[in-house]
Parts: C-alpha cells; structure tokens; sequence
C-alpha cells in the first residue's frame, strides 16, 4: 500500500493547521476579512471531521463553495486575476483543501500550496522582519511534512520541530548560493498593482493648496540617503521629485502637454573644478511610480533612467519594490541659461482669477522696471516682514485663492507659500514653476544616511533668468525658516503639533529609545542596500570583484563550484566517514552508546562494555531490562559468535531510542 493512501497523523494535521495559521497571518492585512472567516470555517470542520462529527463535503457544495469564493473575491477585489485576487484565490484553495483532506497525498499538496502562499507573501514586501518571521510557516509546513512521513515522529512533537530545523539550517547555504549566483532574470509578466497602492505614493503629480498638508499625518519612510563623504547640512537637503508647470487657477500640475515633458533635458553645466560635488546612494521605498527623488543636478544617471525636460527624473519601469541607485550631484549646476523660447510655458496663468496678486505683481514689476532679481528678493522679503502664518490648519480659500491667502489669510502651508510665488513671478513676466519633493530628514549618526518620510514632504519654487538659468527659492523659509533647518514639528505651534499627535518621529532626541531606534533604522538600511535591492547591476558588481569582469558565464561557476562545496559538505555530515566502521556490531554498539550519553551516561576512557552497562542499569532503572538485553546480546555475539537473531539488536536499540524520546518529552513537560 502506497504512503500516500493511509490516513493523515494527528501529529501531520496539527502541524498543519498550525502552519496554515503562521502563513495566513500576515496577509491579514491585504485579504478581504472574510477569507480569514473562510479558513477559520474549514479549520473547524476540519477538526469535526477527524472526531468523526461531520461528513465531508459532497461534489455539489464543493462546487458550489467555490463559486461563492470566486464571486466573493471578484466584487471584493474587481478581479479575480492579479496580485490581490491571486492571493486571495489561493488562500481560498490553502483553506478548502482542508475539508477535502483524506490522505497524506491530499496533506502533502496542501503542504506545497503552503509553500506557494509564503512565495506569494515576498511580492508584497522582503523587508528583514518578514525575512525572520517567514522562517515559522516554513518550519511548521516541514513539520507537517514530517509528521505526515516519519512513523517514528507520530507522536514526537520535539523530534518533528528538530527535524524541520535540521533541514532548514541544511538548505541554508544552497539558499544564498542561489541567491548570489542565479542568473537575476527579466520577469516574463508584470501584476496589476495591489488594491489601495495609489493611496500610498505621498506626493503626485498635483497639488491643491491645503491638500498637501495632509501628508504630514504619515510617518511613512520615503527613502534613505547615503552619503560617500561629509553629509550636506539640513538646509541643503531639497529632495526633489516632480515639477509642476500648468496652473489652472486651483492646482498646479505637470505640463499637459506630453511631447514637450518628454523631451530631453535642456543643457546644464557645470564647474568640476570649482563646483561642489555630492556623491550618494538613495534606497527607496515602492512608490508605484516611475519618477525618482534627487538632489540637483544629477550626473551619470542609472540604467534605464533618462532626464526629461523639466529636469526630473524617470524611470522605464515603475518602482513597485524597494529600488537602489548611485548619483552625483552638482547643487550649483547652471540649468538651461539659454531658455527662450521653450521657457514661455512657465509663463502662462489662467484669464481672469486672482486680480489683486496681478494687480501687486505688475507693481513690482513697474517699481523695480522689471529687473528679476529685485522682484524676487522683494517679493521674499515682502513674506519675511508681513505677518505670515506657516501653519497646518487653513481654511477653504475659494475661487480666487492665491488673492485669498496672500491678502487676506495669511496662514498657509508650504504649498501655499509656493503657489502664491510662482503665481506673482508669472504675472511679473518672471518664468516661474512649482517643484514639489522632500525636504530635510533625519540625520541617522549610526550608519551616516538621511532618512526621509512622508511628513518631509515640501513644496519650492524656481524661477529662470537669463544667463543663470533655473533658481531655486523658497518662500516658505522666509516665514518659519526653522521648518528647512530643523524640521516641520519645529516650525510649528503648540496646537499644530497637538494635531501632528505621535505621527512624526523627534528629530535630534537623545533617549535611549532614539538611540535604539536609529540603530534598528540603520540595519535596516543596510539590509535594503545588500539584499533587498540585489539585482542584476548589483549581481554583475558582484562579479567585478571576485573575477573583475561581468560576463555572465562566470555566475554558471560559481554556482557550480557552489552546488559541488555545498553538497560536500551535506555528504560528509551525513555520511560522517571518520566515525564508520565496517565492523556491524561496533556500528551498534556505538549507536547504543549514544542513546545513553543522551540520558547523561557517558562511558569512561577505558570502561568495558559489560562494565558501562551495569552503571547504565544503576542509574536508568526504566531502562535496565532493555540496556540488559543488549549488552547480553551484543557480548554473545561480538565474542562468543552466538547469533541468534540477525535483526534483534537494532530492534532493541529502536524500543531504546524510542523510549529516550518518550523520557526527554516527559521531562519537557
């Protein structure tokens, strides 16, 4: 009779479920609820089905089970394809199997659809938590598999747990010879984005005055910066990510006009002699999108990343997982000195909105007969002096904002500072444009990087002059300049960060709780750069310094040379070549001897075998009529060539190995 037709060990199934339970936990948080309630039911029928209570279920509720999932999934998740409805099908079928489950063949393709859901679980995320906690399922699903397989281990629950680490540990090194040396592969398909990631890009492509204050309620981490020399001061730190060009009289937005943001970036240049340089390496978070976060002007840009008209960077493919890359930067970095007349689009205002900034706008523009510079510092210096507000809390300012909270109000957000300008430059004739991105961070000493999150986000302006090109400005330092040198809690008032509540972590805290957390943040930065984001360009790395070249054939060894040293190895554990001997009786004797060092009898340097067993009987009296047999059987066979069974020696040494197991779980509990 075939393993797999008898029935399924209590041992088997509780591993199972327990497995099934460790798998399914931590897709909690992408499921619809009612696939939790779909295993908990199986689970339980289950259970009634092994006491014999409930009948399995009949071809037509199966069917018809199936069906209530399908649609189930479908109007929860508008489709039953993809990565949402993929893994909600698929812990719907880890679910059913169970109230299906009549052999260990059954078990067994549960077991491996197991297995299936944890792979599952790495496309939401590979952070190092998930990394640990994924070893649980995976060691209770080879317990199931044990317990299902291994008779001796029906009933050894410390035995099975053993076993399952024995073999994890085993493909331990195998794992990271793969995981080094496999070739990194383009996928052949790409998923449809999870449900709810667009909620969970920070900044867009728009902004409404008042809605990007709503970002400062996350603490979300955007990237980490590392720094190859000295960490620029915090004020310098202007991440940017998009620029917006098209005002329609409420939002600002990138320029509609797709053929013109697609064209290449217009000259920069650049004095290495003179210039400061800034080299670093960003980590970033998945975004869902394809744009990425800088600091001006990059140089040498990665793979598969062009610079676009705006000057803002973007990606062919989109950032749907954790995403490393190496720049340089030249912060004072001349950026299209010769515009004209491409520049008119920073010019252009909606007809009829905000008459009375217009109206201050073309004064400026006539007291300072137009001169660019001077209405600009006056335009600064005019929100350095007048009594402006930076604050979270504003109200709706109608139609015509920019009038609103420039004349009226006077208490904004970043993005209020930044409209209200580049609307002012624009009515003085001024090219002028939004930028939106990171400000600041939170400078980690542990490891010297810059962790930015959700709550750095800011808004800037730039204006172009001939000749010197893109200049940036930002209004709202003129306001709460403790905002760009200190951080966003900072710059605000006792009510606002009563609103803030815990979402934003203290900048520049001592506490040892500070300190903890920065290390932890430090690790994990460095988990993100050397194997979170390991892929083909770091692969090809990987090879410059071993072999120093990046031809692929040399991956093929060294995974050959990997799989040959690891299965050496395994075989000479396994087979353990310096304790074999040839004689059958001595293998026995050393097996037995084993069995008691187990129970704390250990046999003394020169200690007959005769000798050895009567200590042993003394000292395990539960064990004395079996260490008797074998030591008479053993003695009448090794020196008087009495033999009257073949097989009774490892039959005695399995009732004794089986009874030291019974003696250790007894002792556990």
């Amino acid at each position: 009779m075939s393993q797999y037709s008898s029935l399924v060990t209590r041992n088997g199934l509780t591993w199972l479920l327990i497995a099934q339970v460790l798998t399914i936990l931590p897709l909690s948080f992408y499921l619809p609820w009612w696939v939790l309630g779909l295993w908990l039911g199986c689970a339980l029928w289950r259970i009634q089905i092994y006491k014999m209570k409930f009948s399995y279920p009949k071809v037509l509720v199966k069917l018809l089970i199936v069906v209530i999932i399908a649609a189930g999934v479908f109007f929860s998740r508008g489709t039953i394809i993809g990565l949402d409805g993929g893994v909600a099908l698929l812990i719907a079928a880890f679910s059913l199997k169970l109230i299906e489950l009549k052999s260990k063949r059954d078990a067994v393709v549960t077991i491996y659809i197991g297995f299936l859901v944890i792979v599952a679980s790495y496309l939401y995320t590979n952070s190092f938590n998930w990394v640990v906690y994924s070893l649980l399922p995976i060691i209770t699903l080879l317990a199931a598999l044990i317990g299902l397989n291994q008779t001796k281990f029906a009933d050894d629950v410390l035995g099975t747990i053993k076993l399952a680490c024995i073999l994890l540990i085993q493909a331990i090194p195998l794992m990271l010879v793969l995981f080094f040396f496999f070739p990194r592969l383009e996928p052949l398909w790409s998923l449809p984005l999870p449900k709810g990631s667009q909620q969970k890009t920070g900044i867009s492509n728009k902004m409404v005055a008042g809605e990007m204050s709503n970002l400062t309620q996350s603490s979300e981490l955007v990237f980490r910066a590392t720094f190859t020399n000295t960490t620029p001061i915090r004020n310098k730190l202007y991440w940017r990510a998009l620029t917006l060009e098209t005002y329609n009289g409420r939002a600002w937005s990138q320029a509609w006009d797709l053929s013109y943001r697609r064209q290449q970036a217009p000259p920069w240049q650049y004095n290495p002699s003179t210039d400061q340089r800034i080299d670093y390496q960003i980590v970033m978070q998945p975004t869902f999108q394809n744009w990425l976060i800088y600091l001006d002007t990059p140089q040498l840009l990665p793979a598969g990343v062009k610079r676009y008209a705006d000057f803002h960077l973007e990606r062919s493919k989109m950032i749907d997982s954790v995403y490393s890359y190496q720049l340089t930067s030249w912060p004072n970095a001349i950026r299209e000195p010769d515009g004209l007349p491409r520049i008119n689009i920073n010019k252009q205002l909606p007809l009829h909105t905000d008459p009375r900034a217009r109206a201050f706008a073309e004064q400026l523009k006539n007291t300072y007969h137009g001169n660019t510079e001077q209405i600009v510092n006056a335009l600064l210096k005019y929100f350095r002096e007048q009594p402006y507000y930076y604050t979270l809390q504003t109200p709706d300012m109608g139609a015509n904002s920019i009038d609103t909270f420039f004349f009226d109000i006077k208490r904004g957000f970043c993005e209020h500072y930044a409209s209200a300008t580049a609307f002012i430059l624009r009515s003085a004739d001024i090219p002028a444009r939004v930028v939106l991105g990171y400000q600041g961070g939170e400078i980690n000493s542990a490891g010297n990087f810059v962790q930015v999150h959700q709550f750095d986000a800011h808004a800037w302006v730039e204006y172009w002059q001939q000749g010197k090109g893109w200049i940036t400005i930002d209004p709202t330092f003129q306001v709460a300049p403790n905002r760009i040198e200190q951080g966003l809690r900072e710059a605000l008032d006792a009510k606002d960060q009563q609103q803030l509540g815990n979402n934003i972590l203290g900048y520049g805290s001592d506490s040892v709780f500070t300190k903890l957390r920065l290390a932890w943040d430090n690790f994990n930065n460095e988990w993100d750069i050397f194997i979170g984001t390991f892929n083909t360009d770091q692969q090809r790395g990987l090879l410059q310094k071993l072999v120093g070249t990046t031809k692929l054939v040399y991956l093929s060894i060294f995974l050959a040379i990997g799989f040959i040293i690891v299965s050496s190895v395994w075989l000479l554990i396994l087979l353990k070549p310096w304790k074999k001997t040839n004689d059958p009786l001595l293998r026995y004797f050393q097996q037995f001897e084993s069995i008691l060092a187990s129970q704390g009898i250990d046999r003394e340097l020169g200690e007959g075998p005769v000798a050895f067993a009567q200590k042993a009987q003394q000292s395990l009296p539960d064990f004395a009529e079996l260490i008797k047999s074998f030591i008479n059987t053993f003695v009448a066979q090794r020196y008087a060539q009495q033999f009257t069974s073949s097989s009774s020696l490892p039959n005695i040494l399995k009732r004794l190995r089986k009874m030291s197991h019974r003696q250790k779980w007894s002792f556990s509990k």
